[in-house]
């Protein structure tokens, strides 16, 4: 039931569970090689890309976050 995605040192997504493209909408081939940032609300993105930052850097070895999404077609 927790959407998770695997990203890869350039926060592209590797891998996305089945619960993670269920809540967006999407399937996971659609989801490989997308930027992570680009499915997070614009609102969201400075956070998201902050909190993948910390991990390049070393400054954190885990994330934990809470976004907004948005789907295809614009829900959010």
């Amino acid at each position: 039931p927790i959407g998770m995605a695997l990203l890869a040192p350039d926060g592209r997504v590797v891998q996305a569970n089945r619960a993670f493209c269920y809540f967006l909408g999407r399937t996971e081939d659609d989801l490989i090689g997308t930027p992570a940032v680009a499915t997070v609300h614009p609102d969201d993105g400075e956070a998201a890309a902050a909190s993948i930052a910390r991990l390049l850097s070393g400054a954190a070895q885990t994330a934990r976050a809470e976004h907004r999404y948005v789907c295809p077609g614009g829900a959010v």
